[in-house]
Formats: C-alpha cells, sequence, structure tokens
C-alpha cells in the first residue's frame, strides 16, 4: 500500500494518457527503472489471470469518485463503439483486437464499481457524525447533482437530492422548505443556467439568511461553470469542480468537518 492509497479500485492518471479505471492489487520492484511500482490490472479481479498487470507509479493513483468512472465508462463506450463504425465502413479499427478486448473488460469493470457505488450511496447514508445536505440545482446540472449525492453517501453523509427524496403526489414546495430547514449545509451548485433560476435562488437564498442571523457556515457554493456569481455568494470562497471534480469533493468533505 503506498500512502494513503488502498489496494483496490483506483483512477490511473497516466502523463499524456487517458485517466484508466484499474485494481491496484500489489507492489514489486520494476528492474527495468529501479524503483517500487504498483501492480495494476485493468479489470475486476476474478478476470486478471485473462488480463495482463500493468506497472505504474505510485504518484499516478488516486481513489475512485463517481465522476472518474462515469467519464471513463463513455469514453470507453465511444472505443469500443469505434469498431463497429470501422467494419461498417470497411476501415481498420483505431486499436487492435487485443486492446478492444483489455478495454471491453475493463468497461465491464467501471459499469460493477458504478452500479456498487449507487447500492452503497443508499446503504451508507446517515452513518454516526453524517451530515444532512441539501444541493441545489438547475435541472440541466442534474447529472453533477447525482454524482454528488452518490459520493457524499458514501462518505455517510444525507444527500437530500429532489429525485431521491421527493414521492408522487407529494407537495415539492413544502418538500423542498423541510429539506432546507433541517439540512446542515446546503450546496449551490452554480452554472449559468442554476443562476438565472428563481428557484435556485430561492433554495440558497432562504439557507443564507439563516447562516446570517445564526452565525457558522451554511451554503457553500461549487461552481460548475465559468457564470456571473450572485453578489451575496461572491464573499464566499467558491468550491470549483470545472476542472477537477475529485479535488472539489476533498473541499467539500473538508468543509463538513471531522
Amino acid at each position: 500500500m503506498s500512502g494513503e492509497i488502498e489496494y483496490g479500485p483506483v483512477v490511473v492518471n497516466r502523463p499524456g494518457a487517458d485517466p484508466r479505471v484499474g485494481y491496484y492489487d500489489d507492489d514489486d520492484h520494476d528492474l527495468e527503472r529501479d524503483c517500487p511500482q504498483a501492480i495494476v490490472y485493468y479489470c475486476e479481479p476474478p478476470f486478471t489471470a485473462a488480463s495482463g498487470y500493468y506497472f505504474a507509479d505510485h504518484s499516478w493513483l488516486a481513489p475512485v469518485d463517481t465522476d472518474s468512472l462515469w467519464n471513463r465508462r463513455l469514453k470507453l463506450q465511444r472505443i469500443l463503439a469505434d469498431r463497429n463504425i470501422a467494419a461498417f465502413e470497411r476501415r481498420k479499427p483505431s486499436y487492435s483486437y487485443k486492446r478492444l478486448y483489455e478495454f471491453s473488460i475493463e468497461l465491464s469493470f467501471v459499469n460493477s464499481l458504478l452500479a456498487d457505488r449507487m447500492v452503497s450511496a443508499r446503504m451508507n447514508e446517515g452513518q454516526i457524525g453524517g451530515r444532512r445536505v441539501f444541493i441545489s440545482y438547475s435541472s440541466s446540472d442534474r447529472q453533477v447533482a447525482t454524482w454528488l449525492s452518490v459520493d457524499l453517501a458514501n462518505e455517510g453523509h444525507v444527500p437530500w437530492l429532489d429525485e431521491w427524496e421527493i414521492k408522487a403526489g407529494e407537495s415539492i414546495p413544502n418538500k423542498i422548505a423541510r429539506g432546507i430547514d433541517e439540512c446542515d449545509y446546503l450546496l449551490v451548485l452554480l452554472s449559468p443556467k442554476s443562476v438565472g433560476s428563481g428557484w435556485v435562488e430561492r433554495e440558497w437564498s432562504a439557507k443564507y439568511w439563516a447562516e446570517a442571523a445564526g452565525g457558522g457556515i451554511g451554503v457553500i457554493p461549487v461552481l460548475l461553470a465559468d457564470c456571473e456569481i450572485p453578489t451575496l455568494l461572491r464573499v464566499k470562497k467558491y468550491v470549483d469542480l470545472r476542472r477537477d471534480y475529485s479535488a472539489g469533493l476533498e473541499q467539500i468533505l473538508a468543509a463538513f468537518g471531522p
């Protein structure tokens, strides 16, 4: 084990290459480079016998999160789709069949991890010490809101997401008002669409004024894309998810405290 990265699923950020999702299985000494290296398989553990292992610098390894899994899934789907397009266009595929096989079992691994995260999110949420977190967002940013909800729940917190909390026939305004009143923190996801949404503004402003009256931190701005940050939120340090989701997620978790 190296640093804080545990054996198991990891993201491998090799310089100059697309991030890949693999299984950190062991450590060894790379004789060619004369340095310790992580042994990584790009597949689920049961299939390691059918896949070769790779050496990776420990500095390349990062924990998996929903964002990295989802983006890798999309990339792998595009790569594998190109095989069929190439056959239709009667051209050579962009990758060898051996590489395409490796990508296919990596995709199976990624899909399995995503499914596990969705299930474990609902099982882990609400652990002792977990924070109640209301997520205010525009419908156009629903995907990122869902990713954050899954990752926060996997850390033991209790995210409040309208899709999860409001059932058919229930009063939407009443449920939202209750969710805001009971939350410890409100994450407002900032994008061109959300800053122009009166509904989103009403959600975060209600918590903002409660914070102003009682002190402490209640509203945490989370920047998803370049936009005009609302005046009342400009004095707050925002979490930046524009380029590095993982780093932004760590900032959010740090804001919640121990």
